[in-house]
C-alpha cells in the first residue's frame, strides 16, 4: 500500500501516468475514489496523483479535531516527500478549501489551482445537515440510508432521474471497502465548520480556475462566483445542469474546462 508520512500521519495515494504533476484533493467524508474516472483521461501527459485526506479512505485517522489548515500542511509535506515540485492542484468542495489554504500558506508549491464547487465557508444549511449525521452514525444508521440522505444534496435532479442511476451510485458507495468512520467524519466536520477564508482569499497569488455547478445546493453558484471575484488571478466557469460533482455528472465538460485553463493560462 503506497503511503507517505506527513506530519506524523500516513497518507495513502495512487499515481497514474507521467508528466507534470496534477494533484486531486477530495472533499468532506469521501476519499480519492470520487475521482476514479478521471486518471485514464488525463494520464497521457500528466502525472495524476490521488490521495486520501487524513480521516478518509486508507489514510490514518488520528483521534482529535482537524482543521483545513492542518490538512493543507499535510498536503504540502506530502508533495515535498514525493519531490513533486510545483504542481497543478484540483480541490473539490472541502478539498477546494484545503487548496485555498495551501495556496495561501505555501504559494511556492502551487503552479495552478483549480477550485471546484468550493467557497470561503460552508453554508449554514448544509452545516446543519452534516452535523445531524453525527448522531445518525452514532446510532448506527444503516449505510444505505446515510448514502441516500446525501444524494439530493450532491447531484442534480436530471442526473438522479436517469434510469437506474440512484441504485448505481448507492451500490458504488456500498462497495467502497474503506468508508469513512464515525470518528473520521466527526473530525473532518470540525475542519469544514471552522474554515473561513474571507479575510485572506484576496491574498492568493496563484493562477486559479474557479468551477461551479449551476444546480449546486451545497456550494451555491452565486456565492462561488462571488468568491472568484475576490481572487486576483481567477477565471470563472459555471458548468450548466450539474450539482455538486460536475466531474461525475459531466466529466467531459469538467475536463475541457480544466485542460483549457492549464494549457492556455499557466
Amino acid at each position: 500500500m503506497p503511503v507517505v508520512t506527513a506530519n506524523d500521519v500516513n497518507l495513502y495515494y495512487e499515481i497514474y501516468g507521467q508528466g507534470e504533476p496534477l494533484v486531486f484533493i477530495h472533499g468532506f467524508a469521501v476519499d480519492h475514489l470520487v475521482f476514479a474516472a478521471l486518471p485514464e483521461r488525463l494520464q497521457n501527459g500528466y502525472q495524476v496523483i490521488l490521495l486520501d485526506n487524513r480521516g478518509s479512505g486508507q489514510s490514518d485517522c488520528p483521534d482529535y479535531p482537524y482543521t483545513v489548515e492542518m490538512m493543507a500542511n499535510d498536503l504540502a509535506e506530502f508533495c515535498k516527500r514525493l519531490n513533486l515540485g510545483r504542481c497543478h492542484f484540483v480541490g473539490h468542495s472541502m478539498g477546494g478549501m484545503i487548496l485555498q489554504s495551501l495556496a495561501h500558506q505555501h504559494p511556492e508549491q502551487v503552479r495552478s489551482a483549480i477550485l471546484c464547487c468550493t467557497d470561503v465557508k460552508i453554508d449554514i444549511r448544509y452545516a446543519l445537515t452534516a452535523q445531524s449525521r453525527v448522531a445518525l452514525m452514532a446510532a448506527e444508521c444503516p449505510q444505505r440510508a446515510l448514502i441516500e440522505n446525501g444524494l439530493g444534496w450532491t447531484f442534480s435532479s436530471d442526473f438522479l432521474e436517469q434510469p437506474g442511476m440512484v441504485e448505481k451510485i448507492i451500490n458504488l458507495r456500498l462497495s467502497n471497502p474503506f468508508p469513512i468512520t464515525a470518528m473520521g467524519y466527526r473530525h473532518q466536520l470540525n475542519a469544514l465548520l471552522s474554515f473561513n477564508s474571507s479575510a485572506w482569499i484576496n491574498q492568493i497569488k496563484a493562477s486559479c480556475l474557479v468551477i461551479s455547478g449551476e444546480q449546486d445546493i451545497i456550494m451555491n453558484e452565486h456565492s462561488v462566483r462571488k468568491m472568484s471575484l475576490e481572487i486576483p488571478h481567477a477565471h470563472y466557469e459555471c458548468i450548466s445542469g450539474v450539482g455538486h460533482a460536475p466531474f461525475i455528472e459531466k466529466p467531459e465538460a469538467f475536463l475541457q474546462a480544466l485542460m483549457h485553463f492549464i494549457t492556455s493560462t499557466v
